[in-house]
């Protein structure tokens, strides 16, 4: 296994937000967290990258105590994508993904050598964005913003990935788009994989395993089969659904169920449901 959390608390100024959390990753999987809104699921990404301090429990990543990991040696092992991270957007989007090569830098090393271009042009390729590798970031769609960021973290050569919320504020093209890119970069390099998504149908659709949280505990985990039931979203996230299976992939697809439907009745004709 890569990622190991054993019985992890933790919280903000002696609020706790995670309680006794435990499951582990293995390489190769892509594992999505979600839960409502306050579930902790953020919360467990700060943990993750040492941001957060452990109240109780231990993060082991390939077996190193991640409190005995200096953030260098951290980030050459673990790259994250934030949900809105703080940008200069007067960079060159090759400028930016060259950042990415700072956890490998030598000591009194102070400008990229040619292996450093050469993994940053490569990183490039994979997301698409070596085409605009002039362009400033200010000038850049949401989307391209998000692969560019994708380019960062691939230029650090991790083994594994941990990105917050991926598909925020694009559209539907760009999400599937980002969400494509990570499953193949997940099947073709071995990257290990962490998404926190609010989307369950992303979820089921791109995910190996998913870890449910509730009230800052772990709720349920497994495949998509075995979470997204109707039983266990109806009682998680308080709101009605029907859930069926994808007739393409077979993995489980939700469907809403409006205030209006639920009382049999609608304020505009519909058709007859089938």
């Amino acid at each position: 296994m890569i990622l190991d959390i054993q019985n992890l608390s933790c919280g903000y100024n002696g609020k706790p937000v995670l309680r006794e959390i435990s499951f582990s990753v293995q390489s190769g999987e892509i594992v999505g967290i979600i839960g409502p809104n306050g579930s902790g699921k953020t919360t467990l990404l700060r943990a993750l990258t040492k941001i957060l301090k452990p109240d109780q429990g231990q993060i082991f990543w390939d077996r190193n105590e991640i409190n005995k990991m200096k953030f260098r040696e951290l980030a050459q092992k673990v790259a994250v994508v934030s949900q809105n991270p703080a940008l200069d957007l007067n960079l060159t989007v090759e400028d930016f993904v060259l950042f990415g090569r700072f956890p490998h830098r030598r000591h009194f090393q102070f400008l990229e050598g040619q292996r450093d271009k050469e993994i940053a042009e490569k990183a490039m390729e994979l997301t698409g964005v070596l085409k605009i590798r002039e362009r400033m970031l200010g000038n850049l769609s949401g989307g391209e913003r998000k692969l560019a960021l994708l380019a960062r973290a691939l230029c650090q050569e991790p083994e594994f990935l941990l990105l917050d919320e991926p598909t925020a504020h694009l559209d539907i093209t760009h999400q599937v788009e980002i969400l494509d890119l990570v499953r193949r970069l997940n099947r073709r390099e071995g990257m290990g994989v962490i998404l926190v998504l609010h989307d369950l149908n992303y979820a089921s659709e791109y995910c190996d395993r998913l870890v449910l949280l509730h009230g800052g505990r772990l709720y349920r985990l497994g495949p998509p089969e075995e979470v997204l039931t109707y039983q266990i979203i109806e009682e998680v996230y308080r709101t009605t659904v029907v859930v069926r299976s994808n007739p393409i992939s077979g993995r489980p697809f939700i469907f809403l169920v409006s205030e209006e439907e639920k009382r049999g009745k609608r304020s505009s004709p519909a058709k007859k449901r089938t």
